[in-house]
Order: structure tokens, then C-alpha cells, then sequence
């Protein structure tokens, strides 16, 4: 049966009824050939319905003339076709298509409806733009743009559950401490204290390695902490000591601004000397606390009994452990 055999079969309050509806409504043959639109669906298109009258689909829009060819070949087969979500002219539908069969069990034609549903996707994007920017804001920390404490304490369990999961190797944890920080900032001001930690922050960005670079965190204060996945103990002393020179030169910036040298303290720990989080990560604390009751501007590390400087491999005499 061609397409105007079709269109003559439709009973006159077919018509009235497919018009009245508040949806995109059209009623299409097998091949795409449109048998009837109404004003909401032909204005999706921008045209009239007039001109939409026995034309191909194809014609206005080749992506739903292939949309609506799969589907019909899914009838075909005698599958259904649920409702579906499908974006044309910038613009979002809600697509229902109902095939209607001959005796003989043949598609003869297809009602499809769309009904709008742009302002509620528009809703639905921004709600979700907004929930990811507080996300963001909520991970952040907004002085230095690193990430803040809540995000490093769910890295580091995500890691250490990665090792149980044989997902990395290993793991390595660096605390870092900016040396004289309290006395920097009563004596120079907040504005001075926040400068030196932004450009800190930028510092252990700019030398970390690819992989490392969004590992950074600022925990608190002046306090900062980098994990290093897959990183031996001997690689983390190796990073943490580029951290360190790194910023004495840094501190060649703020010469003027304040009296005392500019420096850090690291304390390092890796997983095969302990993976417990709480244990893990006090070990590391432990390491900076000997960095920090020694020469300051210094790296160390821990294992289970003992603290060393590094490189010099010097035992910390402080009662830390």
C-alpha cells in the first residue's frame, strides 16, 4: 500500500483527534513518508504543515530518518521499542513510537509522538552544572586551588585499598611543613603568610611529575601532603628532596620580605613499612616531626623503629616513635 493509499484510508477524526493533542504527533509510513503532522511537530522543523504533507523525513532531518528506520526495523523483527530521549535542533524530546500492523502481521504504518522536554533537560543540566561546581568548591582549597584534606583522606583510602587490590604496587606519603610559618605570619602579616603559600603551592606543582601533579593537597595550615603511587620509598626521599631545594629557591623571591630563609620539612613513609591508613599516615607524621625538631629545611623518612634523615641516612635521636 503506497503512501497516498494510506493517507486516504484515514478516517477524518483521526485527523482532529492527532491535531488536538499537545505533542509532536505524525503518523509516518514504513519508508519515512510522512501521512500526517501536526502543528507541533511540523514547527519543530520550522516549516508548515502544509509542507510536511507526503514528504520524507529524510528531508527535513537524515538523523531521524535513520532514528526512525532502526526502529522501524525493530518492529519488523517484532521487538518493541521503548520511549526514548533524542536531541534534534537543539532541542530535547521525549519519543514514543507505536507501529500499527496489518492482518498479515506487516508494519503499515507508525504514530510517533515527542513530547518536549528542553526546559526540563535545561533544569536537569544546570542542576547538575551547579552540583558539580560545589563539588568542586567542596574539594578545593580556596587559597591555593589544591585539593583540600577531605579529598587527600578518600585518596589515600582509595589507594591503600588499591594495594589489598593489587591495583599499585606501593605508596608513598609526603607530609610537608613550611619551617617558621606561625612566627612568619605574626611578624609579616596574613597577606605575606598567604602569598608564600600560594607560591608554595605552585612550586610543588610545577616540579611534580605528570603523574603526581594532581596528587597535592593542602591538609591544613601550612601543611601540605603528596601521595605517590608506585613510588619506592628511595624514589619519595628523591622527590621530596627536589620539593626542598625547590623551595629554597623559592625563597630567593621573598628575600626583603622576610628576615629568615625561606624552607620546608618532609617527612616520608611507604607502604612497605605500613599500609594502615591511621598508622600509615602517623608514621609520616612522626618522620616530619623529627624533620621539624632537627635542622628544619630537611627531609626524612620512617620505618617501623627508626627515623633517618635522607641522604645522609642520620637516625633521629628525638623520642618520636
Amino acid at each position: 500500500m503506497n503512501a497516498h493509499s494510506l493517507q486516504n484510508n484515514l478516517n477524518i477524526n483521526t485527523h482532529e483527534v492527532l491535531d488536538s493533542l499537545p505533542l509532536a504527533t505524525a503518523l509516518l509510513s514504513p519508508t519515512g513518508d510522512i501521512l500526517f503532522a501536526n502543528r507541533f511537530f511540523a514547527s519543530g522543523f520550522d516549516v508548515s504543515v502544509e509542507q510536511m504533507y507526503l514528504q520524507n523525513l529524510a528531508q527535513f532531518s537524515e538523523a531521524c530518518f535513520q532514528v526512525f528506520s532502526q526502529n522501524v526495523l525493530r518492529f519488523r523483527q517484532g521487538l518493541s521499542v521503548e520511549p526514548f530521549e533524542y536531541q534534534v535542533f537543539g532541542r530535547y524530546y521525549w519519543v514514543m513510537l507505536k507501529p500499527n500492523y496489518s492482518d498479515n502481521g506487516e508494519v503499515q504504518s507508525i504514530l510517533l509522538c515527542c513530547s518536549d522536554i528542553s526546559n526540563l533537560m535545561h533544569k536537569q543540566i544546570q542542576f547538575e552544572a551547579s552540583h558539580l561546581e560545589l563539588r568542586r568548591i567542596s574539594e578545593k582549597d580556596h587559597l591555593t586551588g589544591l585539593s583540600n584534606r577531605r579529598v587527600f583522606d578518600l585518596k589515600l583510602k582509595h589507594y591503600l585499598y588499591g594495594m589489598t587490590q593489587h591495583t599499585i604496587s606501593e605508596l608513598t606519603l609526603l607530609l610537608i611543613d613550611i619551617d617558621n610559618f606561625k612566627q612568619m605570619n605574626d611578624l609579616y602579616g596574613q597577606n605575606l603568610g598567604d602569598n608564600v603559600l600560594k607560591a608554595l603551592a605552585r612550586t610543588l606543582f610545577n616540579v611534580s611529575p605528570i603523574e603526581v601533579a594532581h596528587h597535592i593537597y593542602r591538609i591544613g595550615g601550612e601543611e601540605f601532603a603528596i601521595l605517590l603511587p608506585n613510588f619506592s620509598l628511595q624514589q619519595g626521599c628523591e622527590q621530596a628532596e627536589v620539593y626542598r631545594s625547590s623551595v629554597e629557591i623559592l625563597g630567593q623571591h621573598f628575600r626583603g620580605q622576610i628576615l629568615h630563609e625561606l624552607s620546608i620539612s618532609v617527612g616520608v613513609v611507604n607502604t612497605q613499612e605500613f599500609m594502615f591508613a591511621r598508622s600509615f599516615y602517623e608514621l609520616a607524621d612522626q618522620a616530619l616531626y623529627c624533620a621539624k625538631k632537627g635542622l628544619k629545611n630537611s627531609v626524612y623518612y620512617s620505618t617501623h623503629t627508626e627515623c633517618y634523615s635522607y641522604p645522609k641516612q642520620q637516625r633521629c635521636h628525638e623520642s618520636c616513635l
